[in-house]
């Protein structure tokens, strides 16, 4: 009977460990900024490879602000007048301008006040040429599932200071593929434990 329980229990612990490896990483949310009587903004990191942005408005209407997010140190997409370069759209203030957006030769996905975004997916961004548009490829595959983000707000206010567009909020987001993952089927985990099956994990099951 003990030599029977002891390839079992190790077979069990194997498969808790495969299970633990395909588990989405652990959530959190960065400390939000905000700015008086102008605007709010958050980033949380959903644990899936997503992470969910927003953005209040705080000035009672009177300025139309648009907010962008920037992957793991990526080059500025298109450069505006003021006050600063700006990466991957995401969020806008309020319903009107995201309607705006959308009805243009050439929209590009933005949301009003909150939006969630899989970093693994291509995203639609503004060029250089605001009419124009390109798509940017989700993230790669890495060693840590992991991937830093930066969210703030590139355009909107009637005074154009530079402080409040330099500030951002950061996000490690996590639960990314890897690049030791290769496939998320079971057979693919079970092997990277030594094992081709889960019969071969769990002798003592087969008869």
């Amino acid at each position: 009977m003990r030599a029977f329980r002891t390839p079992l229990l190790a077979g069990v612990g194997a498969v808790a460990l495969a299970g633990s490896l395909i588990f989405p990483g652990i959530a959190g949310a960065a400390e939000p900024i905000v700015e008086p009587n102008r605007f709010e903004i958050a980033a949380t990191d959903n644990g899936d490879c997503t992470a969910t942005f927003e953005l209040t408005d705080l000035s009672d209407g009177r300025s139309n602000w648009r907010a962008d997010y920037r992957v793991d140190g990526e080059d500025a997409n298109f450069n505006i007048s003021a006050p600063r370069p700006a990466y991957r759209p995401v969020v806008v203030s309020n319903q009107a301008i995201a309607d705006a957006i959308a009805g243009r030769a050439n929209p590009y996905p933005v949301a009003a006040n909150e939006a969630t975004v899989d970093l693994t997916e291509s995203r639609i961004v503004p060029t250089a040429n605001t009419d124009e548009v390109k798509t940017l490829p989700g993230v790669e595959r890495n060693e840590t599932g992991t991937h830093e983000v930066e969210f703030g707000v590139y355009q909107g206010g009637v005074l154009h200071t530079d402080d409040i567009y330099q500030k951002v909020v950061t996000i490690t987001v996590t639960g990314c593929p890897t690049t030791e993952d290769g496939s998320d089927s079971p057979d693919s985990i079970f092997g990277s434990l030594g094992g081709g099956s889960l019969g071969n994990l769990l002798p003592g099951l087969e008869g």
